[in-house]
């Protein structure tokens, strides 16, 4: 409410006390030089008066009233019905006097109880009518003194009246021509935020359009993937009809050489018999030692087992099981081990196994010749 009060306290007073206020208490207005008050920027003024810094300081500047005028009354000591009857000083002055005395709550009840009676029009109307009134008793005498005192220089006066007239209307030129600048400067910021908002209008309108065509070729890309999907699954479907069919053509071809094979067998032992040789064993060697003259010249009927191949092999079908531990690692000898429940010959090296077919070879010379 203080805040108020100041505000319409220093709203009644002329430019040259706000001048002498600035000055006394150094407030700088930004743009202005030093002490000088913006003309017709009354306003302005006052709102820089009442930052918090500087209404605090223009608070503690006490106020010395006329002499008369001090002598009559005790303003601090008085009630608010009293302060509001006086007749012969402004209440601007009594309100000014009260804040700068530490007052602050009996000048807010003044303040408001003038309002509430007089309302603001009226309250201006009494602000004339007992400043006029205040001039009139305590100061007119003293105003006759001066005017006599200021007589002589009253010619001086009205020269630093020009130079000061000269100098407001340069200031007031120049701050013309910085409020023309400045007007510029905003309608330049102005055009360029114009192009810059269509600027960046036309951009996000480029930007959707891209999304758009994004959002459409993904759509077809998910349709052209949905297509592919169907075709994979009607093609695997095929794919395995025709697996199906291929390892069922593949059983009737192991089967039909299993049946050329027994019969080839059948008609051998036959043939054996007949010229009364000892028929050559069966024997399967796991690891193929990879000397195709010893396997073509040997006694017997070897059948080489490719290490791949031991979990495919019908091992009932042999009469030894030979085993090239040199040729195999050892995961296989144990895949071998659990599929085959006989016993098994085995081999460390290659001359071993040589030495075992040419021993076979001598028993079956022996052999043909006895017969």
């Amino acid at each position: 409410m203080e805040n108020q009060v100041w505000k319409w306290v220093l709203n009644q007073q002329d430019e040259s006390e706000l001048k002498h206020l600035i000055n006394q208490l150094k407030v700088k207005i930004p743009g202005f030089r030093k002490g000088s008050i913006p003309k017709n920027l009354k306003p302005l003024v006052i709102n820089y008066l009442l930052k918090p810094a500087t209404l605090t300081r223009l608070s503690r500047r006490k106020i010395e009233l006329h002499k008369e005028m001090q002598d009559k009354y005790k303003f601090h000591v008085m009630s608010v019905e009293e302060l509001k009857n006086i007749q012969d000083v402004s209440p601007s002055l009594i309100l000014y006097k009260l804040l700068t005395e530490d007052e602050g709550e009996r000048a807010s009840s003044l303040f408001v109880d003038l309002l509430e009676n007089y309302g603001e029009e009226g309250l201006r109307e009494l602000q004339q009518e007992r400043e006029t009134k205040m001039k009139e008793i305590y100061f007119k005498e003293d105003n006759n003194e001066n005017e006599i005192i200021l007589e002589p220089a009253k010619e001086k006066l009205d020269e630093s009246k020009v130079i000061q007239d000269r100098k407001t209307e340069k200031i007031s030129k120049k701050l013309d021509e910085k409020i023309k600048s400045l007007q510029f400067e905003l309608e330049k910021v102005q055009s360029e935020f114009k192009e810059y908002r269509e600027k960046q209008k036309n951009e996000q309108s480029e930007k959707n359009k891209q999304i758009q065509k994004l959002k459409e070729e993904s759509g077809l890309m998910t349709k052209n993937i949905e297509h592919i999907n169907s075709k994979y699954r009607e093609e695997k479907i095929i794919w395995e009809l025709e697996k199906n069919n291929l390892i069922l053509e593949l059983k009737k071809v192991k089967e039909e050489n299993k049946s050329l094979r027994d019969n080839f067998l059948d008609r051998r032992d036959n043939f054996t018999t007949k010229v009364g040789l000892t028929e050559k064993k069966k024997i399967y060697v796991v690891g193929n030692p990879r000397n195709n003259r010893i396997l073509e010249n040997a006694p017997y009927e070897l059948v080489v087992v490719e290490r791949n191949e031991v979990t495919e092999v019908d091992w009932s079908e042999c009469d030894e099981i030979w085993v090239l531990m040199y040729k195999i690692d050892h995961r296989v000898i144990a895949d071998l081990s659990s599929l085959v429940k006989r016993k098994l010959k085995f081999f460390e090296t290659f001359q071993d196994f040589k030495q075992e077919i040419e021993k076979g070879r001598e028993i079956y010379e022996e052999q043909k010749v006895g017969s």
